[in-house]
């Protein structure tokens, strides 16, 4: 056995193009929301802005890096991220600082500067690390991706409300700040709501389900969230939070099949996906006509079965003629 089976941190390494590019549009949404205030108008000014967009967009330069070095889909989420941390964006930003204070710029306006693309650089990162999918803080030094997922949405319902109320400004200038504040008011409601959830209120899981606990949001609606207990070989949920009154815990199988399973875990591209992109995986093996195929799936769209990020393999008895295919993992 290569690793524990009962192994269920969020430690991925790879990140998609699309999960990227939510969190960056949902970052400079926010600062075009942001920039709406008077006062952080005065207080940024032309530069403070461009520094600020400049940063958020750093995250970029990862899925732009994958796609010139790697040749296939597998390959490109395989790669280990750099600028998805904030380690090396703020590295970048505090020689450039000490660049411009070499060059004669004011000790005061270089440290400005530096706040202003600092901020920039963290936002997205921290955007990341209020969803499910976590952020890798400490990229490229370690790629596991740290969550405390209060949104449960993550950037998509973030990014669709900004653009949404930022449009109806536009439209209705006078209502600027109504608008905005309700928007405001809507993403408070749901952290504190997801904040009420990593705390675990209301949890009603059998004491005897699992001795690893976890919180995760609902694949569905904003205000729900599931909580799991994770054992050797299967997982227990039960939903919770707004309309789930009266849910029972349900159970579901982490494999079918774990001596198949093992043998497969041989290869370094499923051993991957197992271990460090899927949060939870539920993996089914088939096996007819000499031929092996895997399922691999995330537990919250197994619950519901709803369509959501999934790996396919398949190859023969022999492990010859591999294919793999990835779906929606985002």
């Amino acid at each position: 056995m290569h690793r524990d089976l009962t192994h269920t941190s969020n430690s991925g390494s790879s990140v998609p193009a699309s999960d990227t590019l939510l969190m960056v549009a949902a970052a400079l949404l926010c600062i075009a929301a942001a920039w709406q205030i008077p006062w952080i108008q005065r207080r940024a000014g032309a530069a403070g802005l461009a520094l600020l967009a400049l940063g958020a967009i750093l995250p970029l330069a990862d899925p732009i890096r994958f796609a010139l070095e790697s040749e296939d889909q597998i390959a490109y989420l395989s790669q280990h991220p750099w600028f998805t941390g904030p380690l090396p964006g703020l590295g970048a930003a505090g020689l450039a600082a000490g660049g411009a204070y070499a060059a004669g710029l004011p000790v005061r306006s270089c440290l400005r500067g530096l706040g202003w693309a600092a901020a920039g650089i963290v936002l997205p990162v921290a955007l990341a690390g209020l969803t499910a999918a976590g952020a890798p803080w400490l990229a490229p030094l370690d790629a596991h991706r740290y969550a405390w997922p209060i949104l449960p949405q993550g950037c998509i319902a973030l990014s669709a409300a900004l653009a949404v109320a930022l449009a109806a400004a536009e439209a209705w200038p006078r209502r600027r700040g109504w608008l905005l504040g309700g928007v405001g008011a809507l993403v408070l409601l749901e952290g504190l709501t997801g904040a009420a959830a990593q705390g675990g209120l209301g949890a009603t899981l059998p004491r005897a389900a699992g001795a690893i606990r976890q919180i995760e949001p609902d694949p569905v609606w904003p205000f729900r969230w599931l909580e799991l207990a994770v054992d050797s070989d299967r997982y227990t949920a039960v939903t919770r939070g707004w309309g789930s009154a009266g849910d029972k815990p349900s159970t579901v199988p982490r494999w079918n099949d774990q001596g198949r399973l093992l043998r497969l875990l041989d290869d370094p591209v499923l051993r991957h996906f197992y271990f460090d992109v899927f949060r939870h995986p539920v993996v089914q093996v088939e096996a007819a006509d000499s031929q092996i195929r895997l399922t691999m799936r995330e537990l919250a769209d197994a619950l519901v079965d709803a369509p959501g990020p999934k790996l396919l393999y398949e190859t023969d008895a022999h492990g010859r003629h591999r294919q793999y295919r990835v779906e929606r993992l985002d």
